[in-house]
């Protein structure tokens, strides 16, 4: 995605970054690609809620260890040109389940 809109627009792909943002639409709802960006699902809070109505992170129901997150849009941006507004950073990383293990034979 970066690449692509680094060759689109002429500039520097270390000049991109992405601004995202939370997708409150089920996935259904969605009959076409985003223009300019990628739809991202299947990421999950740990220790975390998601308060769909306000929009925000909450605390996680009881006996709850991880929680779906909602669907994300990333879009690429030219950094000097990002919105100003407050940013939370968090750590993203993948993990494996030995159910998927299970059924890929080539891993």
């Amino acid at each position: 995605c970066l690449q692509t809109t680094a060759r689109k627009n002429a500039v520097p792909i270390d000049t991109l970054s992405f601004e995202y943002s939370i997708v409150n639409l089920d996935e259904k709802e969605i009959l076409q690609a985003p223009q300019g960006g990628v739809y991202v699902k299947g990421l999950f809070l740990e220790g975390a809620g998601w308060d769909f109505e306000n929009g925000c992170l909450c605390e996680p129901e009881p006996m709850e260890a991880h929680r779906a997150m909602p669907m994300m849009l990333f879009k690429p941006l030219e950094q000097g040109r990002r919105a100003r507004r407050e940013r939370t950073s968090v750590l993203c990383t993948s993990t494996q389940c030995a159910q998927d293990h299970a059924r890929r034979p080539y891993s």
